[in-house]
């Protein structure tokens, strides 16, 4: 029992180092399709996922952008065809305000998410 109790302390105090260590000794990874101009190599290591997440997040960004734009789009388009039914209008009103406040939040969990990873992950 006790060493069980000792292996699993031990391990996880390992896990949580290479957690935290970057690998100076490899080479970085050559991308095969670059998201991004200046982001053609990604470092190997427990930060990859972090760094190509990244080179990504602008590409992301403007995914999400599209996709609220086009919601607001459809739900004035929603609007308009209502014919003066309250019911739709508020229904399509509710798409709208939706659409925006995505984009509010899209805005500020990015700037937030930014302020984080220079924070925690140099």
């Amino acid at each position: 029992m006790i060493l069980k109790k000792w292996l699993i302390g031990f391990l996880s105090a390992v896990t949580a180092l290479t957690c935290f260590v970057r690998t100076a000794y490899a080479a970085p990874i050559t991308m095969l399709q670059p998201l991004k101009a200046s982001c053609t190599t990604i470092n190997p290591g427990p930060y990859a996922f972090i760094d190509y997440f990244n080179c990504g997040m602008q590409w992301l960004v403007n995914v999400c952008v599209g996709i609220a734009t086009l919601w607001v789009l459809i739900a004035a388009g929603m609007y308009i065809l209502s014919f003066g039914d309250p019911g739709k209008q508020g229904a399509a009103r509710g798409h709208i305000i939706s659409a925006l406040i995505g984009l509010v939040l899209l805005v500020f969990f990015g700037a937030f998410l930014r302020m984080l990873n220079s924070i925690f992950f140099g």
